[in-house]
């Protein structure tokens, strides 16, 4: 609904350079402010780690930073790059990227823009190069250009001091980099370097068009040697695809193979063995001429095995790595190809105050590995309750682990902390992309992560098949949600099944379910709840959120009785078939009646088309006409013609585009929506990765806007003249549509200027269609104090009605944040739409309007910015357009409302009616409530307060809690039995005493 964090993140920083670079301000002083890169050495193949460093950092701070540092990628490989230790919550606020070969790209910002920013000196970023020149010579890194802001978003002028990096005199910088899976402990005597006595034993596995090599180099000398180097020659066409315990390059057939920094020593008499994965066509002769750090050597005895047949299941783990610190590693394991292997997820080191949460993503090539499941390790405590791990889709499983108790469940020492099983057909490492843990004081805990290889060690690398459709579900282990496969003639309707497989024990009683599709093969036609929901007009709701993409949502709403409790169909689409189509779960979450996560395999369904021909798309009439004469960069829309009645493509034109691009746009397009109805807008040909950068959104009727952002901000940008968007419209008559403002920003994130020109849409032959004449609204009430309020209206029954939802008297600190529920009589009232009101300001973005079920809809705003789009004047907040059937009162049953400051502000809520004819609405009698005295009660106590009541009457009865501790509060779980055969239930609310009630369950 809102933009992701990296967007606003962007977002922000758009603004706030923007601001630094508009503002007609003076630049602060910060004599002295310095940023200077240090100096360092290292040798060729190793990895050295070059700080970026502050000093004299002004008192105003750091808020914002923008900065390109450059390096010679002749002599140095930029490997990575981190936040340094002045820079606070470094996953929000910070950002840093390879821009191109010898170019670094660096962003600050507070995201706060309050507490986060730097205050001090010291290192803000750390940059890691492995150095890649052999000769002994020196490399310069620079920072070449840079913008600061202070707290106040003023510039900052800053001086600039270039760091030298001496490489290969001798005095090699170690590395920082964890090993991955090394396979010799380094010695305690320090080792001596030399050229050695080696010899080399090379082997390998060959499946007809690849091979899985194994190579141990042997030092046969008398002393340690300190860094190797093999070189050798492929006599055939092989190519060396991916490889562990080693880096390599490779020229034509000549190979050269180089140490890690953890392998780089092989003591006297000691071998290390290293490996890799080649392709090659033809015939696979192993190489025979080695020669290592300069010395020619023999083979020790280079052997191909025969084909290996399948063995049964296969799992030898390697020796783990070796770790200081806090460590979260991948064991390293073997398996043969088309079996199950289980790969262990270990935690070492673990910190004397334990691990009470984590939170870690695995990453894995899915090509070659298949996830069948994952299980909690021997160090987890209680993984029923305290462990959930799930396959987010192919290639990432994410895993939690959160001690219930925030006691004694805590991990406590090292050991396996889950255990992965994949299904093997070729080698993968398999990687700990991303992790965060916390001790028993919920303190942030550091981690080394450290990844591991799934070896293909015997048997064939399975092909994969080709899928074929079949009209029953999929053989599934575990909790599966599965679309079921089905055939249809083109032109058809029909019904797609969603069935959930393996439903666990505890039931499920909460899910959100993502469902994607081809939408230029099958159209959305309906949805309803599958046999296996109870009471679904309460508890399931299915939408349509946009062409390709429906939301399923089900919740059991009593919480007890009415949860998924069975395998079977849990929701049934309807679709209108043009031409065959993948219909996928893209994402899922779902919770057992304790209210835990539970892991789900997802599974896609095909609609083939079995019969019938394929409907063509019928393309709409756009006779384009000559685009205007145009000098310097601008924008502009392209006249056409069309018949009325008839829908036209109008493009949205750049030309003169800048020679550096165009990285972000924001545009506004205004129509006659009298004579023009807006049907769909999409990116133009210039607008690369559409889908992330770009956004195209009906705001009212005769209002669009556009937002374009690369969201790389590097290789995405616009960077060429031609269509930026094309938007469809049906035709009632002739109208001009103009771009009425637009602002444009490049690759340095400074403004563009643009001319702007509009263009005509000409009606060349049919008729011009009516314009309904919308339903006057009557007059809103009389207020005091900021009030939130429904405005009456009268229509005709059986007609469509528009319902204002208007704020008055806006508090000077404006309104920033608003959650509103609205509720009507959904027998008298049909939901038709919602919208954005004339106060909000890019509601594209900061509103968002759904019906929750009949009878509720619920409105959310917050200026994303936090800045500058807050609600600032009286007006209309929201248009809800009913379809009307009878009189009914509509009516703000809760809302919640925040000022600039995110303080709370209270509001007066007042109903409206929707009056059919000018009839009256008949007042709601309230429930009949006469609470007694409470008992009197010593010590902490909950009790239910008694009442009297009429018989066929409601009544609310107060459950209340005395003498709460000193401490409060913080969890609570309650069972309340009544006689239900003297008492119904109709709902439950929090009380005055809970804080945030939506938040609790």
């Amino acid at each position: 609904m809102y933009m992701s964090k990296f967007k606003r993140f962007i977002s922000v920083v758009l603004c706030a350079f923007l601001l630094c670079t508009l503002l007609p301000i003076e630049k602060a002083e910060a004599a002295g402010f310095t940023v200077s890169v240090e100096s360092v050495s290292g040798s060729f193949g190793q990895q050295i780690v070059v700080p970026v460093k502050f000093s004299n950092v002004p008192s105003n701070g750091i808020i914002t930073a923008d900065m390109t540092i450059t390096y010679d990628s002749s002599k140095l490989e930029y490997v990575s790059g981190e936040a340094g230790s002045i820079v606070t919550n470094p996953s929000i606020n910070y950002a840093i990227n390879k821009d191109k070969d010898g170019s670094i790209k660096v962003l600050f910002l507070d995201d706060t823009l309050t507490s986060g920013y730097i205050s001090r000196d010291g290192v803000f970023t750390n940059l890691t190069f492995k150095v890649i020149s052999s000769a002994s010579t020196t490399a310069t890194v620079t920072v070449n250009k840079a913008n600061f802001g202070d707290r106040n978003l003023s510039p900052i002028t800053a001086q600039f001091s270039a760091g030298t990096i001496t490489l290969n005199s001798g005095n090699s910088t170690i590395p920082t980099t964890q090993p991955t899976t090394p396979p010799w402990t380094q010695p305690t005597t320090p080792p001596q370097n030399s050229s050695g006595n080696f010899s080399v034993n090379y082997s390998q596995n060959s499946w007809g068009t690849g091979a899985t090599v194994s190579m141990t180099i042997t030092n046969n000398g008398s002393s340690a040697v300190n860094g190797w180097t093999v070189n050798f020659t492929f006599p055939g066409n092989q190519k060396i695809t991916n490889a562990w315990n080693c880096t390599y390059t490779q020229s034509g057939s000549s190979v050269t193979i180089n140490n890690v920094d953890y392998n780089a020593v092989i003591p006297a008499g000691g071998s290390v063995t290293i490996g890799f994965n080649i392709s090659y066509s033809g015939t696979n002769e192993a190489p025979t001429n080695f020669i290592v750090n300069s010395s020619s050597v023999n083979p020790g005895n280079p052997t191909q095995p025969p084909f290996q047949p399948t063995l049964p299941p296969t799992s030898q783990p390697s020796t783990g790595p070796i770790v200081t610190g806090f460590t979260a590693y991948v064991e390293s394991v073997t398996a043969s190809a088309g079996e199950q292997v289980v790969v262990p997820i270990k935690l070492a080191n673990v910190p004397s105050n334990g691990i009470t949460t984590a939170d870690m993503t695995i990453t894995y090539d899915a090509s070659k590995l298949e996830y069948v499941k994952g299980e909690a390790g021997s160090i987890v405590i209680n993984p029923s309750i305290n462990f959930a791990i799930n396959k987010e889709k192919d290639g990432i499983i994410r895993i939690l682990f959160l001690d219930d108790t925030l006691l004694n469940e805590y991990i406590s020492k090292d050991g396996v902390f889950a255990n992965i099983t994949f299904k093997v057909s070729g080698t993968s490492t398999v990687t700990i992309s991303k992790a965060t843990f916390g001790d028993r004081s919920l303190k942030p805990v550091s981690a080394t992560l450290t990844a591991g290889t799934v070896t293909v060690g015997g048997g064939t690398t399975q092909p994969t098949p080709t899928p074929t459709q079949p009209t029953t579900g999929p053989i599934v282990t575990g909790f599966t949600a599965y679309v079921e496969s089905v055939t249809a003639s083109a032109g058809e309707q029909v019904v797609v099944p969603i069935k959930l497989a393996n439903v666990p024990s505890n039931g499920i009683t909460t899910a959100d379910m993502t469902i994607t599709y081809d939408a230029s093969k099958l159209e959305y036609v309906k949805g309803e709840a599958g046999s296996i929901v109870i009471n679904p007009s309460i508890n399931f709701a299915i939408n349509k959120e946009k062409d390709g993409i429906i939301r399923i949502l089900f919740l059991d709403d009593t919480l007890l009785n009415e949860y998924i409790s069975k395998d079977g169909v849990f929701a049934n689409i309807t679709f209108k078939v043009s031409g065959t189509s993948t219909v996928t779960i893209s994402k899922a979450t779902f919770g057992d009646r304790s209210l835990k996560p539970v892991s789900a395999t997802l599974t896609a369904g095909t609609v083939t088309v079995g019969g019938g021909t394929t409907q063509p798309t019928v393309p709409p009439t756009s006779q384009p006409t000559t685009g205007p004469i145009v000098t310097g960069f601008t924008a502009y829309v392209e006249s056409v013609t069309a018949s009325a009645g008839e829908q036209v493509v109008v493009p949205i034109k750049l030309a003169n585009v800048p020679s550096n691009g165009i990285t972000t746009a924001d545009m506004t397009i205004t129509y006659d929506a009298s004579k023009l109805e807006y049907v769909k807008g999409e990116a133009g040909s210039i607008v690369i990765n559409p889908s992330i950068n770009f956004a195209i959104n009906k705001e009212k009727d005769g209002i669009i806007r556009i937002l374009f952002l690369d969201d790389t901000l590097l290789n995405e940008y616009i960077s060429k003249d031609g269509v930026f968007a094309n938007i469809t419209f049906k035709v009632s008559g002739t109208s001009t549509v103009t771009i009425s403002k637009a602002t444009f920003g490049d690759r340095s994130l400074k403004p563009v200027s643009a001319t702007l020109t509009a263009g005509t849409v000409t009606v060349g032959g049919g008729t011009t269609q009516p314009t309904p004449t919308p339903t006057q609204p009557t007059t809103g009430p009389i207020v005091t104090g900021f009030t939130a309020y429904v405005e009456s209206v009268t229509a005709s029954a059986g007609g469509q009605v528009v319902v204002p939802i208007k704020l008055a008297n806006v508090p000077s600190n404006g309104i920033t944040t608003a959650d509103m529920t609205i509720t009507y009589d959904a027998s008298k009232l049909e939901y038709v739409k919602g919208e954005a009101g004339s106060i909000v300001i890019n509601p594209s973005i900061n509103f968002a309007i759904n019906k929750e079920k009949d009878g509720i809809i619920r409105i959310l705003f917050l200026d994303d910015t936090l800045l500058n789009e807050y609600i600032s004047k009286d007006g209309v907040f929201a248009n809800i357009t009913f379809k009307v059937s009878g009189t009914s009162t509509v009516t703000i049953s809760k809302a919640t409302f925040g000022d600039r400051s995110l303080k709370p502000v209270s509001a007066t809520l007042t109903a409206g009616t929707v009056t059919v004819g000018g009839g009256t609405t008949q007042p709601t009698v309230p429930p009949t409530s006469q609470p007694t005295t409470g008992p009197i009660v010593t010590g902490f106590t909950a009790y239910v307060e008694s009442v009297t009541a009429s018989a066929g009457e409601q009544v609310v009865v107060p459950i209340k809690l005395a003498n709460v501790p000193s401490n409060g509060i913080t969890t609570a779980d309650m069972t309340i039995t009544y006689d239900a055969s003297k008492l119904e239930y109709v709902k439950g609310e929090a009380g005055s005493i809970v804080i945030n009630p939506y938040n609790k369950l």
